[in-house]
């Protein structure tokens, strides 16, 4: 059981891992200017090259000034976002929605 235990949380966290690298360079285009001409597969190269050497800690004690100086770097970055959306908005306006609405005659179902 503990094995079992251990492998799914080991499971769940590459999971996780994989979707952190997969989100951020996805949406690395709409921060970054055309100019650079990135790539996704460039993007998640870089990141494995600069977060891989952090697995080979033993103690997360080590860790805490990377954790601190991370927490803030991941507050810039939802401030980044927040305020590129907010620019967003303002230049283009709300998109329309039609969320649960179809052509007449039609239902939707969720």
């Amino acid at each position: 059981a503990g094995h079992l235990a251990t492998f799914c949380v080991t499971a769940m966290q590459c999971g996780v891992g994989v979707t952190y690298y997969i989100f951020v360079a996805e949406n690395i285009d709409m921060l970054a200017p055309s100019r650079y001409n990135l790539t996704m597969g460039a993007v998640i190269l870089a990141m494995a090259v600069v977060e891989a050497p952090l697995s080979l800690f033993k103690r997360l004690q080590r860790l805490h000034g990377l954790n601190a100086a991370g927490n803030l770097l991941v507050a810039l970055a939802l401030l980044t976002i927040f305020a590129v959306a907010l620019e967003r908005l303002d230049r283009e306006g709300p998109a329309p929605s039609n969320y649960g609405v179809g052509p007449p005659g039609k239902v939707l179902t969720f």
